[in-house]
């Protein structure tokens, strides 16, 4: 009987500590979730906050813009029989300059920007393929260092620098592929890309920026590379160039 017993208890114990593992993991998932939107979300309030601040006192310096992104990813090995082409988006943002000393301007911003990229292999002699449509929408923060000069009293130009937190909101992923040596076609969509384990909501990105104003009308380009994997399991950074026109308000 208290060989019984103990039996029970020890089996008992197995399945509660078998059971116990995932309930911790799925707890440690949730608790990563919450706290990255915590954080991004106080990392969103103190810039607003002073973006807020610095436009009570200077209302001339607010620039709001938009234009059309052109991107597309980098990575480290690629293969000799994949193509990948560009995706073509938009980006719709705002600014502020902080005057500095002398010809230098500190300009954070805040805008929208789509990114993405599309993937094509096909390898006849094996009958590999595969197909890969990637968008994404970010939330950037573009923190930029700008030198401007002023060529008249209507025309200036100016070239800068900075890095670019971003903070990934919501995007679609579809992908097709073949494998070698069979000749079914393997589909795969989500419209909720962030919350697959696979993509990084998070990225850094290293803008290099030159522009002109007529006025209060700016037309600005831009190149930001990507300085964060944005998978867990390649070695793909984001890459854009923007066309932006602006209007100081």
């Amino acid at each position: 009987m208290k060989k019984a017993t103990k039996k029970r208890n020890a089996t008992s114990s197995k399945s509660s500590f078998t059971l116990a593992k995932p309930i911790r993991e799925i707890l440690h998932k949730v608790y990563r979730i919450l706290y990255s939107i915590q954080m991004s979300k106080k990392l969103l309030f103190v810039f607003v906050a002073l973006l807020c601040n610095q436009m009570s006192f200077a209302q001339k310096q607010i620039m709001i813009k938009a234009g059309m992104a052109y991107s597309n990813v980098d990575e480290t090995v690629t293969l000799p029989f994949e193509k990948k082409r560009p995706k073509y988006g938009f980006i719709i943002g705002v600014s502020y300059d902080v005057l500095t000393k002398g010809d230098f301007v500190l300009q954070p911003g805040l805008q929208l920007t789509q990114k993405g990229y599309k993937a094509i292999a096909n390898h006849p002699s094996t009958g590999y393929y595969s197909n890969i449509n990637l968008s994404t929408n970010y939330l950037e923060i573009p923190l930029m260092i700008l030198y401007r000069k002023y060529i008249s009293e209507t025309i200036s130009f100016h070239v800068g620098t900075g890095p670019v937190p971003a903070y990934g909101l919501f995007g679609n992923f579809k992908s097709d592929h073949k494998l070698t040596g069979t000749s079914q076609l393997v589909s795969f969509t989500s419209d909720e890309v962030f919350k697959l384990n696979t993509f990084r909501r998070f990225d850094i990105g290293w803008d290099l920026s030159s522009g002109l104003q007529y006025n209060r009308f700016t037309f600005n380009a831009d190149y930001n590379f990507g300085m964060m994997r944005i998978e867990t399991n390649s070695s793909l950074r984001n890459k854009s160039f923007a066309l932006t026109l602006g209007y100081m308000l």
